[in-house]
This record gives structure tokens, C-alpha cells and sequence, in this order.
């Protein structure tokens, strides 16, 4: 995906947990996170929680700059 194809798919709302979950591990390059989502995403337990960790927006500050 470009980054503007990106920008507009995280600026949807309401967007289905499996659709989430699918980008997500489309996008990450990391072992040990991919591998932590899908163990989530096949535990009914865990819907909220992804849901909450999916759905949010990532925010940086200064680091102390």
C-alpha cells in the first residue's frame, strides 16, 4: 500500500477487527509482534484488547528534545 492509500484506510472508522488484523501483518516486519498479534486475534478473550490496540493512533513526543 502507498503511503497515501495508508493515510485514507486509517482515517476509515469502524473498521472490522479481521481487516485490523490482516493490514497489521500485511505491514509489520517484526517476528516476535506479528506472532504476538495472531495469537490475539485467535483468542476471543483477547477482542478488546486488540481492538483497543489496533484502533488507537500511535503518537511520538520530543523525547526530551
Amino acid at each position: 500500500m502507498s503511503n497515501l492509500e495508508l493515510k485514507e484506510w486509517f482515517a476509515r472508522e469502524n473498521i472490522p477487527l479481521q481487516e485490523l488484523v490482516r493490514i497489521w501483518l500485511q505491514m509489520d516486519r517484526n517476528t516476535a509482534t506479528k506472532m504476538q498479534v495472531e495469537e490475539w486475534a485467535n483468542d476471543p478473550s483477547k477482542e478488546e484488547y486488540l481492538h483497543d490496540v489496533l484502533e488507537s493512533r500511535i503518537q511520538f513526543g520530543t523525547a526530551g528534545i
